[in-house]
C-alpha cells in the first residue's frame, strides 16, 4: 500500500486491506487512508469485515451479479451491521431468483 500512495493516486482501490494485518496497523491503515479521502482521494474500500465497513466507509454498496443492489449512506439509520447483512441477503434472494427466472427453473 505504501508504494502504492507515493504515486499520490487519484484513486486507490483496496481489497480487504486489513485482512491478516495487527490490530494496531490496521487501524493505522484506516486512518490514514481517511485522511488521504478527506484530502480528496477517492477510495474503494472493499471488505467482507462489516465492523470495518460500517466504522471506516462513508458509503455501503452491495452488489450482486456485477450490478448495485443497495447503496447505504453513513449518515442513513440503515447503515449497520445487522443492516448491511440484511441487504446482502435481499441481493442474494434477487440474484438467485433472477437466474431461475433465466433458466426457466424457478420452483416458486
Amino acid at each position: 500500500v505504501a508504494k502504492v500512495l507515493a504515486t499520490e493516486p487519484r484513486l486507490l482501490l483496496l481489497d480487504e486491506p486489513t485482512y491478516g494485518v495487527d490490530v494496531g496497523a490496521a487501524a493505522d491503515l484506516a486512518t490514514y487512508i481517511r485522511r488521504q479521502a478527506e484530502a480528496g482521494m477517492a477510495v474503494l474500500w472493499a471488505s467482507s469485515d462489516l465492523r470495518e465497513v460500517t466504522e471506516i466507509t462513508d458509503r455501503a454498496l452491495i452488489l450482486a451479479d456485477g450490478v448495485i443492489r443497495t447503496s447505504i449512506d453513513h449518515t442513513s439509520p440503515d447503515f449497520t451491521e445487522s443492516a448491511l447483512i440484511e441487504a446482502m441477503q435481499r441481493s442474494a434472494d434477487h440474484s438467485l431468483a433472477s437466474d431461475e427466472d433465466r433458466q426457466g427453473t424457478s420452483t416458486r
